[in-house]
């Protein structure tokens, strides 16, 4: 096995701590897109009884915060990339001693 550098070490708990608000961000993500389909589906299902005016004002602040949490999203994957990409085949020894694969 090849030994790990400390940059190494700190690049990969980078990696680990971007790993995890990956994941938070997609549980969000997935929240706010099933806020969605149940909105829509009440829309759909009783439509002429909202109020519009709520409704758009609802709806475009659901938007903004599942766009705030898509770029979000992309910029923590751009940013293990680029941890990822540093490690090179290091990574695969370090996810190995964490047992992570």
């Amino acid at each position: 096995m090849t030994d790990i550098t400390e940059e190494q070490q700190k690049l990969f708990k980078e990696f680990q701590e971007l790993n995890a608000d990956r994941n938070m961000l997609i549980l969000e993500q997935m929240t706010y897109n099933v806020l969605f389909d149940g909105l829509f589906a009440t829309v759909r299902s009783r439509g002429e009884h909202l109020n519009q005016r709520t409704l758009a004002k609802i709806i475009l602040e659901l938007q903004d915060t599942v766009n705030t949490i898509n770029r979000r999203l992309v910029l923590v994957e751009l940013d293990k990339e680029i941890a990822s990409s540093k490690l090179g085949d290091s990574l695969w020894i370090l996810l190995e001693k964490a047992d992570l694969i």
